[in-house]
């Protein structure tokens, strides 16, 4: 009997555990059931591969978010924080999922995570759940869904600098266009 007890005791435990880390997130955003729907879908097409990736959706706030467990090698995991987010990778997801990468989707959906407005928080969540689904489609060659981003959507993500660089050539140009016609002007007179 007394066995019994702490198997149940044991398995509401650890069912308790798993339930806590779902593809659903409570908290300060508000994540749409079609965001919900689009997790939950993707890891039942990714769980038919052999790859088995998981990408997990986790609400908290910000003073514990240390406290999180360590990411399975498969796993993504998406922490949801008061206006704020962050993107935990596995250790075999990590060459795909690079840094650089995480901190450019961060640093895209930033805009749309700091307002005030729950709907433009959702959509930055979901803008950055397509980024991470498009990158790991890429890179596997699987299918593409109508979510997915195109690339010049993925290219504006993760290189937002380009744009600055080519308005940076074409100032720099009409400048010194500028100073070489004063200066002949200049001389011609």
């Amino acid at each position: 009997m007394k066995t019994r007890v702490l198997l149940f005791v044991f398995v509401l435990w650890i069912s308790l555990c798993f339930t806590s880390v779902s593809a659903v997130a409570s908290g300060p955003i508000k994540v749409s059931d079609k965001l919900i729907e689009r997790i939950n879908h993707k890891n039942k097409c990714y769980a038919k591969t052999p790859l088995k990736i998981r990408l997990t959706l986790i609400s908290m706030p910000s003073q514990h978010s240390e406290q999180v467990q360590k990411v399975k090698n498969n796993q993504v995991l998406i922490l949801l924080m008061d206006n704020d987010l962050r993107i935990k990778v596995g250790s075999k997801m990590q060459k795909i999922l690079s840094v650089s990468k995480c901190n450019a989707i961060i640093l895209y959906v930033s805009k749309y995570l700091r307002s005030n407005d729950k709907i433009k928080q959702n959509q930055g969540l979901e803008k950055a759940v397509n980024a991470i689904y498009t990158i790991i489609d890429q890179e596997y060659n699987l299918p593409f869904d109508s979510s997915d981003l195109t690339s010049k959507e993925m290219d504006k993500i993760l290189h937002p600098q380009r744009n600055n660089l080519i308005w940076t050539v074409v100032v720099v140009v009409i400048f010194s266009f500028i100073i070489t016609y004063t200066q002949r002007r200049r001389f011609s007179l």
